[in-house]
């Protein structure tokens, strides 16, 4: 059948034997058609080449479930005609994963982790005064991070870290505890004291060269 109104899209017609009278009208229904599919979310086509930019909160990112077995493990590898590979022309597209509650950007060659969501709870690792080291996250950029400090590797005994030097002493001092430093989308760096890595009774002097680290975060 005809296309007879913009809601219709036949790209059947006009047949080959259709009179050429029948042509002129495809034509104006035609545009009418792309006008009615395109201002949705677009501007409308006009003199000088206007149009067809995004509206105002009309372009729309990727969603969906991308987890499989880890966070964000099939996020999309193809623009949204499903046929071209993303490429670095691509960086900036967003993508939230249903599945983990992520908002993820597209850097160029890469998902990276844009807006974490709910918190993180790092494993208990041995650490050394004077070291820095790399914690890998799921939280994002917008994240708040706390480190905690035992002696013990269960963390039976744990208690909040800080950073601080020691000038209790006349002729030097100590640089005593843990600092979250570099955070970024998806690591951030625990530097440990120069001269210790934590205590537990400061007014007794309970300083300890060794122990043992966990990073805890939360999303904001």
């Amino acid at each position: 059948m005809a296309n007879t109104s913009e809601d219709d899209w036949g790209e059947t017609y006009p047949a080959n034997a259709e009179m050429v009278t029948a042509g002129a009208a495809e034509i104006r229904l035609l545009r009418a058609a792309v006008r009615n599919r395109i201002e949705k979310e677009h501007v409308l086509p006009a003199s000088s080449g206007v149009g067809g930019e995004h509206k105002d909160g009309s372009a729309k990112i990727y969603i969906g479930d991308f987890t499989t077995t880890t966070s964000g493990d099939t996020l999309p590898t193809q623009r949204p005609d499903e046929t071209t590979t993303l490429t670095v022309d691509d960086a900036g597209r967003l993508a939230y994963d249903t599945a983990d509650g992520k908002v993820y950007l597209y850097d160029g060659s890469t998902w990276i982790v844009l807006i974490g969501s709910g918190t993180f709870i790092g494993e208990w690792f041995s650490c050394a005064k004077n070291t820095s080291y790399t914690i890998t996250h799921n939280l994002g950029l917008d994240a708040i991070f706390q480190v905690q400090f035992s002696t013990s590797e269960d963390g039976s005994n744990a208690k909040v870290m800080d950073w601080f030097y020691d000038h209790s002493h006349s002729d030097f001092s100590y640089g005593i505890g843990a600092q979250v430093l570099d955070i970024k989308a998806d690591t951030c760096i625990i530097r440990s004291g120069k001269d210790y890595v934590g205590y537990s009774a400061l007014l007794d002097f309970d300083y300890y060269t060794t122990g043992y680290y966990r990073l805890l975060g939360r999303a904001l």
